[in-house]
């Protein structure tokens, strides 16, 4: 074999971060490097960062998902567009003019004349990169040549296939990734014809098999999951998925070898950090049980399998000493808590503290869980809260409590944690009245971290509201208006190719009406967070509470049964648990009355909660007052 042929090339578009390898394509080396076959990742989002400033980059990769920005920059090299085109995406879509009222904006600020100019430009350098991209590949002449189609970056992805197959007809196109799953994968296959396979699913199992049936010349079309334009025409697109993998601890360890060495060959080498992907689970092992609502997961991939402790830690350890000063992104959809402490134990033993960037828990960790994260390193956690309301977390099937994620909340201001959360509304058939009681409830916690986005939530592709459509409270369910833009194709095209949908209400729901007042409080939260503070203080002459949530600093000083009962409730706690609280140091036994009585100026004076028989302090504790 010449020294510049190569079996496979495997391609990373834009806009996937510049910054991070892929962990899909890295696992496929691995994965087919046992078949002898020769292989190499391209990761062509370095070039394309570098082209138009890593600064606009980042924008782009970050924008809002429903706007399909990243496409739509690429979209011209697939499909041909004139200026009124262009003028119509901006203002009907980036700018909001054309949104239906149905359609949440997500707190994104349209975009001013500058960052419009810059994404003008951006698109007229498209057709070069995508030529000079093409070139790289076919000097490989590969035989195949594999694309990941997570969104942001698909149309990048299909128009270099396109230019690639017409250069080297020869070549075997498949594509795989989240934006292939079920109905979308058939349908790219379908609707762009220089594609020959796609693979809906997991490609662990499948890509391997692909590759050594094409290295053999033979054909492919019994493959579970790979889809061709044979089998695409007699498919039922809900029901095929290719298999997942059961047993992780038998996945290679990805191959980052390709990225490293093109990131430091680029101009951003020296001046940029660089994250690593790194998964202990795939799946959710809460949604296999109880599936949350608006979750978009596809089914197959639901289903929550986990790398063994010792696995994980000895990776992930090695991945940290291999790699110094490289932060690291959990790929985890969930943690799961029984594996956790022992995974991050282990960790700890070997001495490592990786600088973590993204780790995705639920609220309902234990305090200890969360000492063990913050011991390990991890000052930043992405957490499921999505409302503060007991009636709206069990409307959406969470399986939490509002003074769980409140309590979630309090011991991350202890600890020094940064948690990275969503208040979510707009769910079919939501009692209006809980948003007023969120609204009166939000002054109470200003001291506490602001959730990061509020408003609507999404209609994705998969979730029960968007599987059960009307049934849900939900019709009219169509594609973002932003589809039509990027993807000039019919109606049942567009809506087999779209993940992200707008919807109207089966019934009357005036959701901007009943959240104002909640909407209005947010905002405040976000802007007076830094300067509030309400915190405890156990003296000698008793539990002093330092309170700054109102803009003046006042002190109260509990003693005897209300700091006594006060300081039992750092936890949600029982009334019994109380009961037993003021038994063993009264030596009698106390009612329930009597704990209510003790405890209700402090509900009143908004120091602790109340639900139920449950009860929650709100203050927090300084480092030097915990036990």
């Amino acid at each position: 074999m010449n020294l510049r042929d190569l079996d496979v090339v495997l391609t990373c578009m834009p806009f996937a971060s510049h910054e991070q390898p892929s962990i899909g394509l890295s696992l496929l080396k691995s994965q087919i490097r046992p078949l002898g076959v020769e292989s190499r990742i391209l990761y062509f989002t370095i070039p394309f960062a570098e082209r138009i400033g890593a600064q606009l980059y980042r924008t782009i990769g970050k924008w809002h998902i429903v706007d399909l920005l990243g496409d739509w920059v690429f979209s011209r090299a697939l499909f041909p567009e004139s200026e009124q085109d262009t003028k119509s995406y901006i203002n009907g879509v980036l700018s909001g003019g054309e949104r239906p009222h149905s359609i949440p904006h997500f707190g994104k600020a349209p975009p001013n004349d500058a960052l419009i100019d810059d994404l003008l430009k951006a698109r007229e350098t498209v057709t070069d990169f995508l030529d000079e991209c093409c070139r790289q590949i076919v000097k490989y002449r590969p035989k195949v040549v594999g694309f990941t189609s997570l969104f942001h970056q698909q149309t990048a992805s299909l128009a270099l296939a396109r230019l690639v197959k017409n250069r080297q007809p020869h070549t075997f196109i498949v594509m795989g990734g989240p934006g292939c799953l079920g109905p979308m994968g058939i349908e790219m296959i379908r609707s762009f014809g220089w594609l020959d396979a796609v693979v809906s699913g997991e490609g662990e199992i499948v890509f391997p098999e692909i590759v050594e049936r094409i290295m053999d010349s033979r054909r492919i079309d019994d493959v579970p999951g790979a889809f061709t334009r044979e089998t695409a025409r007699a498919t039922d697109p809900k029901t095929v998925f290719a298999p997942v993998v059961d047993n992780l601890d038998m996945l290679p360890r990805p191959d980052y070898d390709d990225f490293l060495e093109q990131w430091r060959a680029s101009s951003f080498g020296d001046t940029e950090r660089i994250r690593l992907p790194f998964e202990t689970s795939r799946g959710c092992w809460w949604g296999e049980k109880s599936r949350c609502s608006f979750c978009g997961q596809a089914t197959p991939a639901m289903r929550y399998r986990s790398k063994s402790v010792s696995r994980s830690a000895e990776e992930l350890c090695d991945l940290v000493k291999d790699n110094p000063g490289c932060a690291i992104v959990f790929t985890d959809a969930i943690s799961n808590p029984h594996q956790m402490s022992g995974f991050l134990s282990e960790v700890r033993t070997h001495g490592a503290r990786p600088p973590v960037v993204y780790f995705e828990v639920r609220s309902d960790l234990s305090k200890g869980d969360l000492e063990m994260l913050h011991g390990t390193g991890i000052r930043r956690l992405e957490v499921g809260i999505e409302s503060l309301s007991d009636r709206i977390l069990g409307l959406v099937r969470k399986g939490t409590t509002a003074l769980k994620n409140i309590r979630f909340l309090k011991w991350c201001k202890e600890l020094g944690i940064e948690a990275v959360w969503s208040l979510l509304w707009g769910f079919p058939d939501e009692p209006a009245a809980e948003y007023e009681g969120m609204a009166a409830l939000v002054p109470l916690l200003c001291h506490l971290q602001p959730p990061n986005y509020a408003g609507s939530f999404r209609l994705d592709r998969f979730s029960p509201y968007f599987e059960r459509g009307r049934e849900s409270g939900l019709e009219h369910i169509s594609p973002y208006p932003s589809y039509g833009y990027v993807y000039p194709l019919g109606p049942e095209a567009l809506n087999n190719l779209a993940y992200y949908f707008t919807f109207q209400y089966a019934r009357d729901q005036h959701v901007d009406a009943y959240t104002g007042r909640l909407a209005n409080e947010i905002a405040d939260w976000k802007e007076m967070h830094s300067k509030r503070f309400f915190v405890a203080l156990d003296r000698e002459e008793g539990l002093l509470l330092v309170d700054g949530r109102r803009g003046e600093q006042t002190t109260t000083i509990l003693d005897g049964p209300h700091r006594l009962l006060y300081l039992a409730c750092r936890d949600i706690c029982h009334e019994d648990q109380l009961k037993r609280v003021l038994a063993r140091h009264s030596r009698r036994s106390p009612s329930s009355f009597e704990v209510r009585s003790i405890l209700k100026p402090l509900e009143e004076m908004g120091f602790m909660l109340r639900r139920g028989d449950l009860y929650l302090s709100l203050a927090t504790y300084p480092a030097r007052s915990r036990e």
